[in-house]
């Protein structure tokens, strides 16, 4: 979060000349989304059940949407709503490249204590 608000308050971001906007605002979100997942899961070892999903959704968006109105008050930098769905797409991505992950590691398992599935 430290990052993004960074990279935000500044003018003219550097990396914004070695990759296209709305791919960063992507990347960034996509950890973000990752690492929010993982706090409200209490870890990545076992499945986020729906209400620890829904949670980090919710709180990767009150950031996203924090940031771009963050964004209207630093000069040559504006809020729009592409760099919110941009945004959206990298924390859905997350869950999603999770839940595949998941999956693949054999889970929803009953045998598995603790699942949240």
């Amino acid at each position: 979060m430290c990052l993004i608000f960074y990279l935000s308050s500044s003018s003219r971001p550097t990396l914004l000349q070695y990759a296209p906007d709305y791919f960063l605002h992507f990347a960034g979100y996509f950890v973000m989304g990752v690492l929010s997942i993982r706090a409200f899961a209490r870890g990545l070892a076992l499945p986020a059940g729906g209400r620890a999903a829904l949670y980090s959704v919710v709180f990767a968006m009150a950031y996203a949407l924090s940031d771009e109105w963050h964004q209207r008050f630093v000069p040559r930098r504006a809020a729009s709503l592409e760099d919110v769905a941009a945004d959206f797409l990298g924390i859905v991505g997350a869950l999603a490249v999770l839940s595949i992950y998941w999956w693949f590691a054999g889970w929803p398992d009953s045998t598995v204590e603790g699942s949240r599935w």
